[in-house]
């Protein structure tokens, strides 16, 4: 795998970027979140979890018959 990533519970990891300040990366947590519409997207400060987008219900994510 590339540097960075690594699979955890079946699922894909990947380390973006390290950012300070805070501001900056939330800034970056909510472009990568517009970006990646269908991903998971997680911000840590170490071991803690700031903020977390959770996957979109498959149901929002299918276009209508």
């Amino acid at each position: 795998m590339a540097n960075g990533s690594s699979v955890v519970g079946g699922k894909r990891e990947l380390h973006l970027a390290t950012i300070y300040p805070l501001s900056m990366a939330i800034a970056l947590f909510e472009a990568a979140g517009l970006e990646r519409p269908t991903d998971e997207v997680t911000l840590r400060d170490r071991a803690r979890i700031v903020r977390k987008r959770e996957l979109p219900s498959r149901n929002a994510t299918e276009s209508p018959s």
